[in-house]
């Protein structure tokens, strides 16, 4: 895993104040590849989680602190919200989980 996102992660989860529950981490290739994930996916880099979320509260609060916390890759989901530390400019998507 990077150094950097855990960090920013364990900072958002001291912010958050309660357990952020990963649906998704790290994942190899060939996990990558079965479950239909991006092709340069930053999980395969140990850049990315994906977090659970309940309900809709829960979810913005999550969105506000990872913007907090720099995460520059966030993808707003039904189900979860996905972070990433991408090296490129950032981006935040919108998404329905699979």
């Amino acid at each position: 895993m990077d150094h950097s996102f855990i960090y920013k992660l364990q900072k958002m989860r001291t912010m958050y104040g309660k357990p952020i529950y990963i649906s998704s981490g790290y994942r190899s290739l060939e996990h990558n590849i079965a479950i239909g994930g991006a092709e340069k996916s930053y999980h395969m880099h140990g850049m990315a989680a994906d977090l659970k979320v309940k309900n809709s509260q829960e979810r913005y609060q999550l969105v506000r602190f990872a913007i907090w916390c720099g995460f520059n890759g966030i993808g707003v989901y039904d189900k979860h919200v996905h972070v990433d530390t991408r090296d490129k400019e950032s981006l935040m998507w919108v998404g329905v989980s699979k």
